[in-house]
């Protein structure tokens, strides 16, 4: 990826003469403006720990806080290299145990985006719709809709489902399900809601919608 994006950084500093629909040249001058990845992608170009955010400072363990952390950055994370480097040395090892410490990963002392002018590159990362929101965040929703209910009879609330325009029928649940996809999951939003309507005290409804 240095290699590959090395000219943006001459480009994003002087500038490069393009030619406008309208035949007008134009002085552009080129950032790196976004980054779309998976999650272990996103890690590895971030310098970011696996298992934390690639946007924020917050721990493992904090993930779940909802009070939002310190936003990560490309001055951070290269003052935890440089940190790492004094305290190290040519100690690899101390290297990558240091940056670990600070929820950074130590693998990749020298970034790509080092001298990319306007750049943060953990602004630039964009949601993993698949892994981060349909796979992600949908396995925990429907992890406490089983505990609201009972993985049977959530199975149960969904088999009973009346059929609706552009909504799939999991005729058997979704407890016998092993392998799910994507699309299956974006499907099984769509119902999640309507399985929990006499599950949950009407004023809970009520106060969420109101939040």
């Amino acid at each position: 990826m240095q290699i590959i994006l090395e000219p943006l950084i001459m480009a994003g500093n002087t500038g490069v003469e393009m030619v406008s629909t309208d035949g007008a040249v134009c002085l552009v001058f080129l950032i790196l403006s976004c980054y779309v990845v998976d999650y272990p992608e996103q890690c590895l170009v971030t310098c970011s720990k696996y298992g934390t955010c690639v946007k924020c400072k917050a721990k493992v363990t904090k993930l779940q806080d909802p009070q939002p952390k310190d936003p990560r950055s490309q001055k951070w994370t290269e003052d935890i290299f440089k940190e790492a480097q004094s305290i190290a040395g040519q100690n690899s090892h101390a290297f990558y145990d240091h940056c670990m410490s600070q929820e950074v990963a130590g693998g990749v002392p020298k970034p790509f985006w080092t001298g990319f002018p306007l750049c943060n590159i953990n602004r630039v990362i964009t949601p993993d719709i698949l892994h981060q929101l349909y796979q992600g965040i949908l396995k925990h929703l429907i992890a406490w809709c089983q505990s609201i209910l009972t993985p049977e009879q959530l199975d149960e609330h969904i088999r009973c489902l009346p059929h609706g325009l552009r909504l799939r029928q999991f005729k058997n649940g979704l407890s016998a399900l092993s392998q799910i996809s994507g699309p299956e999951r974006k499907n099984m939003a769509k119902i999640l809601l309507g399985c929990l309507i006499g599950a949950i005290p009407t004023m809970a409804f009520w106060h969420h919608r109101q939040l």
